[in-house]
């Protein structure tokens, strides 16, 4: 959604993830998330347990990564009015924070 976004901030905070110091976090959550279970539409590696354990294996370090994330942005020192900025945009609805 971000890239096909026109607000700024948006596209910023995507290319800031897909290439900021934590992009590892993001391409892992990619590779993880979305690549991984796409294999699944192949027969062959559909019908094997052990690459059905390997993708569920997969998309839990996801899943892990992601929390580490979120962890590091919760904890992450900032000033007093981002947070009331952060908490006033949950009132009016879901903003992606990461």
């Amino acid at each position: 959604m971000a890239m096909r976004s026109h607000s700024e901030f948006e596209q910023y905070a995507f290319h800031n993830r897909a290439t900021g110091d934590y992009a590892w976090a993001f391409w892992t959550m990619i590779i993880c998330n979305i690549v991984l279970p796409q294999l699944l539409w192949f027969k062959k590696l559909r019908r094997s347990i052990t690459f059905s354990v390997c993708v569920a294996f997969g998309s839990m370090c996801g899943d892990v990564v992601r929390a580490l994330c979120d962890y590091r942005y919760l904890t992450a020192p900032r000033l007093s009015a981002v947070v009331v900025d952060d908490v006033q945009s949950y009132v009016g609805g879901y903003r992606d924070i990461l």
